[in-house]
């Protein structure tokens, strides 16, 4: 059903989304119990940067952590899918101004993946709710009607879903094709001019709920001219590639660690310094109103009728601040607006030896911590990093996670503000040298000693 709000664009080829406004729905059971394992595929192209979650397809009734595809989501990555936890897609921010490929794959018994034209992001796992509600459906641009916090602006075209979960290549291959309904569209995508069988990509299972003509839902959509082998795409912005090979760990006697190059520049990560100063600005600079409780009279303060007025005067009841109170909650939503606006992350991260990890930096000064929040996996590369002047044990560095604010010191890991378990932080500095570009100055980390990755590289299982 395509309600009135919604427009299609004769130029773009698509259906037009307002900010806040309506979505269409399609009747279509996607829940782990009507399917374990399923794709969302689109074609997106947000016309400026979404101001709130721009979540993009959505299963609803909401069954608990119902599966969704979402594009400016913070809490999830950005560009992700909506899984059983907060976590981090590693793909970063939608670009604004051109059309995009993204497709979000789940299994219930293997790991789940989202793409950014092309690129795979970090895999994760899912336990989303499930129902055997036969009036499920299906909405698209948005999580549902005249959400504010959730309905972005944009435009969608060439919606599918897959009643299965899509390879990497099967993914490329829609993606390395082009949108069907933009002038893009070539029918000559494959290597070699060859076809892929049914047994390499069974379209039929498909069904188009969003066609390029605005005529609503198809089934048994088939698209032909597919790629059999396509080649690698190019790395996302958002999500840079690793180093081709890792450089091998040099063990150094006098620290005692096994020193690891990251494939990181010092130059790459931003000064810890000039972020916080951007991020105080950007607090400053946002629109919550910070409102403030005021103590009401309570009928047992109130004056007996008649009675003389006392000389001695009561002390004045307060209320005891709490952080369930709205100011700290008002001072919470400033805080996470103001991450929203900020255009750059406090950090960079990178897999070291198998490991997920968040570089910070202050001046020449290197911070590695895990990539995720110990307490629900949260990224705090998307976080807020800072200083604190303490009298006794001098300047210390910390990082806030983005979702439920928990400070963590930077050098111990030590939690500052919350409750959870600490942060695991690693040894990192510099090692300059010369190229023949000039000076260089890689982030290098120390291990006190290597894991299993570095010892079995490859996932052949293989003993020898």
């Amino acid at each position: 059903r395509v309600p009135s709000g919604v427009r299609f664009d004769e130029d773009e080829k698509a259906f037009f989304f307002s900010e806040g406004g309506d979505v269409i729905s399609t009747p279509l059971a996607t829940n782990p119990w009507a399917l374990r394992s399923v794709t969302y595929s689109a074609w997106v192209k947000v016309p400026t940067e979404p101001k709130n979650l721009a979540w993009l397809l959505c299963q609803s009734p909401d069954y608990g952590w119902s599966r969704a595809l979402t594009l400016n989501d913070y809490r999830l990555g950005h560009v992700s899918i909506a899984t059983s936890r907060y976590w981090d897609s590693g793909l970063g921010k939608v670009p604004v101004g051109e059309w995009c490929h993204v497709v979000g794959v789940w299994c219930c018994d293997a790991e789940c993946n989202v793409y950014l034209n092309g690129v795979r992001g970090e895999g994760t796992t899912a336990n989303n709710g499930k129902s055997a509600d036969s009036g499920e459906t299906l909405f698209i641009g948005g999580r549902s009607p005249k959400d504010t916090a959730h309905n972005a602006a944009n435009y969608v075209s060439d919606v599918a879903v897959w009643g299965r979960a899509l390879s990497e290549a099967e993914v490329q291959v829609l993606y390395r094709c082009g949108r069907p309904s933009g002038p893009g569209f070539s029918s000559d995508c494959l290597a070699g001019g060859e076809r892929p069988g049914e047994e390499d990509f069974d379209f039929d299972r498909a069904v188009s709920v969003c066609s390029a003509t605005g005529g609503g839902s198809t089934a048994g959509n088939r698209t032909e001219q597919l790629l059999r082998s396509p080649q690698r795409v190019p790395n996302s912005p958002s999500c840079p590639a690793s180093p081709a090979r890792e450089l091998p760990p040099i063990w150094e006697e006098a620290t005692g660690l096994f020193w690891c190059s990251t494939g990181l520049s010092a130059y790459d990560i931003p000064d810890g310094d000039e972020w916080q100063q951007t991020f105080r600005e950007a607090v400053k600079s946002s629109q919550v109103t910070v409102q403030r409780r005021s103590l009401q009279r309570n009928t047992s303060d109130t004056p007996t009728p008649g009675a003389e007025p006392s000389t001695a005067s009561r002390p004045r009841q307060t209320l005891a601040r709490h952080p369930s109170d709205p100011d700290q909650r008002a001072v919470r939503a400033a805080h996470t607006e103001a991450l929203i606006r900020m255009t750059s992350r406090p950090g960079k991260q990178a897999r070291v030896q198998g490991r997920l990890m968040a570089f910070f930096r202050f001046g020449g000064a290197i911070f590695a911590t895990d990539a995720r929040c110990p307490h629900q996996g949260a990224s705090l590369c998307e976080g807020e990093i800072g200083d604190i002047e303490d009298m006794v044990l001098g300047k210390r560095y910390y990082v806030r996670c983005k979702v439920h604010k928990f400070q963590f010191d930077l050098t111990t890991g030590n939690v500052l503000e919350g409750h959870c378990p600490p942060l695991r932080t690693y040894s990192a500095r510099i090692r300059h040298s010369v190229g023949e570009s000039g000076g260089l100055a890689e982030v290098e980390v120390g291990f006190n000693d290597l894991g299993e990755a570095y010892f079995c590289p490859d996932d052949s299982g293989e003993d020898f």
